[in-house]
């Protein structure tokens, strides 16, 4: 008999922040508690990002006589991932806007595998329970899952 090297375990709020992933995955803040608490430890940097808006042509040319190069970024505004290691207990933050459950963690699975498979850690969004999301996670090594946040 083989030792299985997955790791799986549910966190409830008191030890959501605590060590142990890499790559914390959460939803919009449209859809998560944790979001909104997550962004505060953040520096807001999930709210500015949702500001963020794409430069006018006006703008560009503007820029350009002035001798400044920019290039206009567009974005979907559906992904954002965060340098994290100086504000919270892991490396990354990678926020995913959330439709439905099977999309979500399609697109967590794709960026999970750009990243070379670090061990995760998913906040689960207000209206999902964690038990329609630990049947999506067995393609993921090394992972927990936090319940919503109900404080």
């Amino acid at each position: 008999m083989t030792k299985s090297t997955n790791r799986r375990f549910v966190l409830n709020h008191r030890n959501a922040f605590m060590p142990g992933a890499n790559l914390w995955i959460i939803s919009d803040i449209n859809t998560s508690r944790w979001t909104k608490k997550i962004n505060w430890y953040l520096n807001f940097q999930i709210y500015k990002f949702k500001k963020v808006k794409e430069l006018s042509e006006d703008q560009l040319i503007s820029l350009k006589e002035t001798g400044f190069e920019f290039n206009n970024i567009k974005s979907d505004n559906k992904s954002l991932l965060i340098f994290s290691e100086k504000l919270l207990t892991n490396e990354k933050t990678l926020l995913i806007e959330f439709n439905d459950i099977i999309s979500w963690i399609g697109l967590a699975k794709k960026y999970w595998e750009n990243l070379n498979k670090p061990s995760l850690r998913f906040f689960a969004p207000d209206l999902v329970n964690v038990d329609e999301l630990k049947p999506h996670l067995s393609c993921f090594k090394d992972v927990s899952l936090v319940e919503p946040c109900r404080v």
